[in-house]
């Protein structure tokens, strides 16, 4: 009998940080928390004295009004009429004699503002300015997604000064790979290698997907509570999800020192509402870069984004094989075994199964009845909910089931990616579609079955140690599928479940 099962997904330290509600910030800025109208200041940060010379015990429960110079408090309120603080951040306030730039965002009902100190000498904004018109000039010129990626990898770090910058591409189990970078001379090279999904768990890529950008200056700077701890008015942890301040897990701090990094930033990619790649912005001290230049970066890779869309262009292929689908779904609805040329070639899939009217077709090259039996009973059992994990409508679509399942290196060589679509919404019907195994050899940044070290004492997992390049073949897995591929198989889905 063939068995397939789940696989449980080890719980790290970092997995049990409170990403949005970690009761501090990191050092290098200052956060309030304020109540509007009355400007009052409820919670803040502990290092206000560093940042703007008054102690935090003196601002508590005080209008913000009575510590700006006449100038800013003229500046605040006229701000706080906007309902699009990008558009007007970063203001300049004066805390009685001492500047900053000030960030300002509305969230859970409350007003954050996130001060972080001037750094004009450092970073002048005008020279950024002209980099990034030339940035975007040069990404014109791309005549392919490599191409582009190249260029904006080294315009980012031409632009940032940091020691490296590498594009760091997702596949679609979030493993990613390094496959465009730029560093100074005599510094290790990281082009090529892959890292494994553990490296950015699925927690923050949760938060990346609505952030720009993430910003590490020092990550040596110890991190600051809150006070007071508890938000008073609603007597819970702050939610901190939005800010740019929100502390570090410790795990990631530890992650990065074992790399000898000091300082981080990243650009996220998103393409098609999906996590495609990020910026990596590597330094090997501290890298202090002002608010303004941060979003001069953020607006080369807003421009990054749209010509990526234009060179890789899934809307293309979509009407190209768009007539396989519309002939597909004629078919099925009098015999899958009419539709299976079409049923293959829309997705270009090895092997399709479908599961209509209680009888199971097999087309191309496929598991054997009794494996794909059991799959379909695990894939529909609604405990389990894989199949309507990512789509509400239920879909499914790995380059390795493996990962997903507990026995499914068993149908590898026919079956490492799947993508599984219900058909009917009262009855269960579906279609799978298969490809088999394709073994490559890839150069992982540390062994990737060793990505987390488990501490035999006390059992916790921390992130691994090593990062030197570990060359091993990687099994289990079949050629990606897709973003245009997966959405044929939608189209057809919603199709027919127009009809079931």
């Amino acid at each position: 009998m063939t068995d397939f099962a789940p696989r449980e997904v080890l719980e790290t330290e970092c997995d049990r940080f409170n990403f949005e509600t970690p009761g501090k910030i990191q050092g290098h800025g200052v956060m309030l928390l304020l109540q509007e109208p009355t400007l009052n200041l409820i919670q803040l940060s502990q290092n206000t004295s560093k940042i703007i010379g008054i102690d935090h015990k003196q601002l508590i429960n005080q209008p913000i009004t009575n510590f700006l110079e006449q100038g800013s408090i003229v500046t605040l309120q006229r701000a706080l009429k906007s309902t699009n603080f990008s558009m007007i951040n970063p203001l300049r306030l004066n805390f009685k004699g001492k500047e900053v730039d000030a960030i300002l965002l509305r969230s859970d009902g409350f007003l954050f503002i996130e001060l972080e100190e001037v750094r004009d000498v450092e970073n002048n904004q005008d020279v950024y300015q002209m980099a990034a018109m030339g940035a975007m000039e040069k990404f014109q010129d791309a005549v392919f997604v490599e191409q582009l990626i190249d260029i904006a990898t080294h315009e980012i770090r031409e632009l940032t000064g940091f020691d490296r910058v590498m594009f760091y591409k997702f596949d679609e189990d979030y493993n990613g790979k390094v496959v465009a970078e730029s560093t100074v001379r005599g510094i290790d090279s990281f082009l090529n290698l892959h890292f494994p999904a553990s490296d950015i768990p699925k927690r923050v890529r949760e938060l990346y997907l609505s952030a720009k950008s993430r910003y590490l200056p020092d990550l040596h700077e110890p991190q600051v509570p809150l006070f007071p701890e508890i938000n008073p008015v609603t007597r819970k942890p702050s939610n901190l999800a939005s800010t740019i301040l929100r502390a570090v897990a410790p795990t990631h701090i530890e992650y990065m020192h074992n790399l000898g990094i000091n300082s981080s930033m990243s650009f996220n990619v998103i393409k098609d509402g999906m996590f495609y790649g990020m910026f990596a912005c590597h330094h090997y001290s501290g890298r202090h870069v002002a608010y303004v230049n941060r979003l001069v970066c953020e607006q080369i890779v807003e421009m990054f984004v749209a010509i990526l869309e234009q060179l890789d262009n899934d809307d293309l292929h979509i009407s190209e094989l768009r007539p396989m689908q519309v002939n597909a779904t004629k078919l099925m609805q009098t015999s899958p075994q009419n539709a299976k040329t079409d049923l293959l070639g829309m997705v270009n899939a090895d092997g399709v199964a479908v599961f209509k009217d209680d009888k199971l077709h097999l087309f191309g090259y496929t598991p054997n009845e009794q494996e794909v039996q059991a799959l379909i009973g695990l894939i529909s059992n609604p405990s389990h909910n894989i199949l309507y994990q990512k789509d509400a409508e239920g879909m499914l679509a790995t380059n390795r089931l493996s990962s997903l399942l507990n026995g499914a290196e068993r149908i590898k060589s026919a079956a490492s990616g799947v993508i599984a679509v219900p058909i009917s919404k009262v009855k269960n019907e579906y279609i799978l579609w298969f490809r088999p195994e394709k073994i490559i050899s890839a150069t992982w940044a540390g062994n990737p079955d060793q990505a987390v070290h488990i501490d035999e004492k006390t059992m916790r997992v921390s992130p691994r140690k090593s990062f030197a390049s570990w060359k091993k073949n990687v099994e289990g897995t079949s050629e990606s599928w897709k973003n245009y591929e997966v959405q044929m198989a939608i189209n057809l889905r919603d199709a027919l479940t127009v009809n079931n």
